[in-house]
């Protein structure tokens, strides 16, 4: 997600999304964006971030779509305000069934299903894991109340049990 704090400005990550599209031009045909959602675990392990307001978002999506146009790439969102739709962003969804066609070659049967988040139009759209075992620790994550309780779930894992957990 795109994060606004002091460091990372709109006009940080317009630079650093312009460089990566020219890196990955001709590698990668679509990206995919979304905003930070400050939930109160968020709000808790990255107090430095700010809420993304709809001024910013429409910004950053403008721009990003330009550098999108520029390096022959689609953008689309990940269940973002369908008012992006306006600049040229793709509302549809980051996993629709075309998405996932498009990227297996392979027609799939049937329609949405399992997803279990309300506001989402993707084919497939349930969390994966549990809560507070990803040691990644990145800091905007809603599913890690925070670094110690990883690293105690971490010490409950067996390799050969059939749940992530214990």
């Amino acid at each position: 997600p795109v994060i606004l704090t002091d460091r990372y400005t709109i006009d940080y990550h317009v630079s650093v999304f312009k460089e990566m599209a020219n890196e990955l031009k001709g590698s990668v045909s679509s990206v995919v964006i979304s905003f930070v959602d400050l939930y109160e675990k968020t709000k808790k392990n990255m107090p430095e971030a700010k809420p993304v307001s709809r001024r910013s978002q429409i910004k950053l999506s403008k721009a990003f779509k330009a550098v999108c146009d520029e390096n022959n790439m689609a953008i689309r969102t990940c269940r973002e305000n369908e008012i992006l739709s306006e600049y040229g962003i793709d509302v549809s969804g980051c996993m629709t069934k075309e998405v996932l066609e498009e990227a297996t070659g392979e027609y799939l049967d049937g329609t949405r299903g399992g997803n279990n988040i309300l506001d989402c139009n993707c084919l497939l759209g349930n969390d994966i894991g549990q809560y507070n075992t990803c040691a990644h620790f990145c800091k905007y994550c809603y599913a890690n109340y925070d670094i110690k309780t990883v690293k105690e779930s971490m010490k409950k894992h067996d390799p050969e049990s059939p749940f992530l957990i214990g």
